[in-house]
């Protein structure tokens, strides 16, 4: 794989994490949903879903739920 397909998969996978943020269910994830709203916080989980992506092979939404358990007290025990 070139640099320009890489470049190309890595927009892909972008856009991807847009729309999945764009449609945020504030009823399942509402502390990812709120922080999305920043510039900061959008960043920082795009970045967070971009590396499990990446790493581990997760899907966005798979990765959305995780940063959801690490922001949200209530499911601070809840098993990965």
């Amino acid at each position: 794989m070139d640099i320009q397909e890489k470049r190309e998969l890595f927009d892909r996978a972008k856009k991807t994490i847009a729309v999945y943020l764009k449609d945020c269910d504030a009823d399942t994830t509402p502390y990812v949903c709120k922080m999305k709203d920043t510039k900061q916080g959008y960043e920082e989980i795009e970045q967070f879903i971009l590396n499990l992506m990446c790493i581990e092979g997760y899907t966005v939404g798979q990765a959305i739920m995780i940063k959801e358990r690490q922001l949200n007290p209530s499911l601070l025990n809840d098993v990965f």
